[in-house]
Formats: structure tokens, C-alpha cells, sequence
């Protein structure tokens, strides 16, 4: 029996010190039925260079490599380009500074040929540090199951890492005929996977298929508190809220969910940065919706309110924590 094509779309921005990794971990994969289509997005160092030097290595294992070259529009733009070229019955969009297990590709194939009822897929992975000293595991051990994994992709109480999962093409074109994601600047695995994870149970494979490139310069953590990273966390919640619009579930008040998860963060972050002025603003939000905990408050008081948090920090143990604050008659 003939084995299906996998398509593997990936968007590249400067990553040409990653590539060489990247390509190999693809070259050394035990399934080769592949097609390979990599989206420069406007790369101002040797990436353009280096793939097309593994263009023709693929092509030598007749492994398909179509490179597009893009001006920068960013990574949504990029894979919505690459998708126009899939002709897989499976895809997967690894990020280009990451590394596939050579298994990684083959038990994930096996698994939705296996499985018909499923039209996503995952394997553990790994965290790694640029000099591969340091790993850590991607997911905990609750997350170690096969199901409906939507509201946990939402609550980000398990991991996207976008390398891990696989996903049966014919479904992700009906969720998106057009084969075009929103081109938000944030959240590009929530936007295939929100939806997808939505109307289809994912499987897990509990063998570490993928590794993860932490980058000790991390770009976010250095915006941490700033106007671009408040902006950010906007952007993202939107993406969420368009997933779960074009998932069309109804079961639960996702959209409310989705609400109060971002009151809590703008709420945490700003007491953070010691901004008083809109921590309260999201303090009164929370106990508007009922959804101020106890401890919740004490985080705020402790910053702003120093006599009353001793005074409440006291009666603590008359409280159960997590309970509302606040009578919800």
C-alpha cells in the first residue's frame, strides 16, 4: 500500500543559523514520502543560501523542495503562502530553528491512518538551550492522554508547540477554505490548532518525537511590562476568540472564558509593574464577573494596600482559597 504524502510547510525568518539542524533532522526522517515547502519571509542572512544548497540534496533523495521567496510580511503570511502548495494528506509546520526525532514524521503518519476518528495528532517533545545543555519536557504528566484538548489549548494548560502535532489536511481545508489563516502577528499555532482541536479529538504518542530551540534572548521576555507587550497579549486573545468562532463550539461560554483569562493576566502583570491605576481597573473587572479569588486580592493588596493586606493576610485561614471574595448575590 502506497504510503500518503506528508507536507511539511515551513516559514524562515534569519534562521540561517539554525538550518543546517533543521534540514538534517528532515533528511534523516525513517519515512520519506515528503514533500517540503519553505517560505523565506524576506531573511536578510544566508538562509536563502543554505536552502537552496538542501534543495538539492532533497531532491537527490526525491524528496519535492519548493522554496518561495517572500518580502517580510511575517510568519501568518508565510505559511498561508506555503499552504497554497500543499498536496499532502498530512501536514505538519515545524519552526525552522527546531529538530524532528527521525521517527517523528512515521508515528504520527501511522497513528491517523490507524485512527480514522482523529484528525490530529501529537507526540511529546523537548525543550533544549541553544548549546544543547539544558533540556526540559514540553508537557507534565496530566497532559499525557488522547481527547478533547480545546479548552486546555485555550486556558494555555498544555503545550502548542507546533512541531508536535500533526494534522489531516482534508479537515483543516474545510475549516479554512481558502486555505488562509488571520494574518495576526501572534499566535500562528493557535490559529490552526484552536479550530482543528475544536471539531476533532487530538491523539498523543507518548515518545519525545520533537525539540523545541529555547533562545536564551528571548524577544518577549525583554518587552515584559512594556506598551508592545500589553498590545501583544490583545492581539493573541483575538486570535483565540476568531479559533473559537471558526470552530463553531457551543458547548461551553468560550468566549467568556477567554475574558476573564486575559482579565487575570493584564490584571497580574500590571500589579507587576506596580501600575496601580490599571491593576484596579482589571481588580474591578474580575469582581464585576465574580471571578476575583481571594488570593487574587491579597496579590493586589499586598502591592497597594499594605495595612489591609495584614489585616486580611490574618484572617486568611477563615477563608478557603480560590473562593470569591465577594458575594455573588
Amino acid at each position: 500500500m502506497d504510503k500518503p504524502l506528508v507536507s511539511v510547510v515551513t516559514p524562515c525568518y534569519n534562521g540561517a543559523p539554525y538550518l543546517e539542524d533543521y534540514f538534517e533532522s528532515l533528511l534523516n526522517q525513517t519515512y520519506e514520502n515528503i514533500e517540503m515547502i519553505f517560505v523565506n519571509d524576506g531573511s536578510k542572512d544566508d538562509t536563502e543560501k543554505i536552502a537552496l544548497l538542501y534543495k538539492k540534496r532533497f531532491e537527490e533523495k526525491s524528496i519535492p523542495f519548493r522554496y518561495i521567496y517572500q518580502e517580510n510580511h511575517g510568519q501568518a503570511n508565510a505559511v498561508n503562502n506555503g499552504f497554497k502548495y500543499v498536496n499532502g494528506k498530512y501536514l505538519i509546520w515545524p519552526d525552522s530553528d527546531d529538530v524532528l526525532h527521525k521517527d517523528s514524521v512515521k508515528v504520527r503518519v501511522e497513528f491517523l491512518e490507524n485512527n480514522l476518528s482523529y484528525d490530529v495528532v501529537r507526540t511529546n517533545g523537548y525543550n533544549f538551550s541553544d548549546n544543547y545543555t539544558h533540556k526540559t519536557s514540553c508537557l507534565s504528566t496530566k497532559e499525557c492522554y488522547s481527547g478533547d484538548i480545546f479548552l486546555d489549548l485555550i486556558l494555555e494548560k498544555t503545550y502548542c508547540a507546533c512541531g508536535c502535532y500533526m494534522i489531516r489536511f482534508s479537515r483543516f481545508r474545510e475549516l479554512y477554505c481558502d486555505l488562509t489563516i488571520p494574518e495576526s502577528s501572534a499566535g500562528q499555532n493557535w490559529q490552526i490548532l484552536i479550530p482543528m482541536c475544536g471539531v476533532s479529538p487530538c491523539g498523543y504518542i507518548d515518545r519525545e518525537m520533537y525539540y523545541v530551540r529555547v533562545h536564551n534572548d528571548s524577544h518577549s521576555r525583554s518587552l515584559f511590562g512594556s506598551k508592545e507587550h500589553f498590545e501583544h497579549l490583545n492581539r493573541l486573545k483575538e486570535v483565540l476568540l476568531l479559533g473559537i468562532e471558526k470552530s463553531g463550539r457551543t458547548d461551553r461560554d468560550y468566549k467568556r472564558i477567554v475574558e476573564i483569562k486575559y482579565y487575570k493576566m493584564f490584571y497580574f502583570d500590571y500589579i507587576k509593574i506596580k501600575d496601580r491605576e490599571n491593576s484596579k481597573k482589571y481588580l474591578k473587572k474580575l469582581k464585576k464577573n465574580h471571578e476575583l479569588s481571594f488570593d487574587d486580592y491579597l496579590y493586589y493588596a499586598r502591592e497597594f494596600q499594605p495595612i489591609k493586606f495584614r489585616f486580611v493576610k490574618y484572617l486568611a485561614k477563615f477563608i478557603k482559597s480560590g473562593n470569591s471574595l465577594y458575594d455573588k448575590n
